[in-house]
């Protein structure tokens, strides 16, 4: 089976398109104005209307108002909606597109709480990221592996060209999702995109 592959906090139509070219099943859009990935809907709107129908298009979200969340993806035809905050299930059941619920891991995380959380949440996909600055660690794998098992989910956190495949045969995710670990100095890097998603598309598991 071919693991999935998502190219988080695009900023521009090149980075889009080469993500496109390289074989990307989907993009995110970052609509977090505290993250330095920040993209304004309207920018993100005509990036979407060059890409619409070529892979599946995510919209990430922190603590944000239902209104503004469902106008924009109206605005953008958005597949799905990306949580990354204390957003509770009566919450995400207005959402008017798929969610995918993030779920952070660090060393004080319980792996069957979370699995438990993931179960009564019902997202249509999960996402595990690694605590903001932390390194990736045996625990985190093994928490994540566990995880994997029970439900379709994105690993997220420090992956780039270099160590998707060992986590990948390690955990076995659904997908794999890459924002910091294809940029340079900050910015996309189109060098990166391709070579992430030519290590990730060279794996099976």
């Amino acid at each position: 089976m071919k693991v999935k592959i998502k190219i988080c906090g695009i900023r521009s139509l090149e980075s889009a398109q080469a993500a496109i070219r390289a074989g990307a099943d989907f993009i995110g859009f970052n609509f977090v104005k505290q993250s330095p990935r920040y993209v304004h809907p309207r920018y993100a709107k005509e990036i979407q209307k060059r890409v619409h129908g070529k892979l599946k298009t995510v919209g990430v979200f922190q603590n944000e108002k239902i209104d503004l969340i469902n106008a924009i993806v109206d605005l953008l035809g958005l597949d799905y909606v990306q949580l990354h905050g204390q957003e509770s299930k009566s919450f995400a059941e207005k959402i008017q597109a798929k969610i995918i619920k993030v779920c952070i891991l660090s060393t004080k995380s319980n792996s069957e709480k979370i699995a438990n959380e993931i179960k009564n949440y019902k997202p249509d996909l999960a996402l595990l990221d690694l605590k903001k600055g932390a390194k990736q660690s045996a625990f985190d794998i093994k928490q994540s592996n566990f995880i994997a098992k029970q439900f379709p989910v994105f690993i997220a956190g420090g992956l780039n060209p270099d160590n998707v495949e060992k986590m990948v045969v390690t955990i076995k995710p659904y997908g794999v999702d890459a924002a910091r670990g294809i940029e340079t100095y900050g910015h996309e890097d189109i060098g990166k995109i391709y070579q992430f998603i030519s290590a990730a598309k060279q794996i099976n598991i």
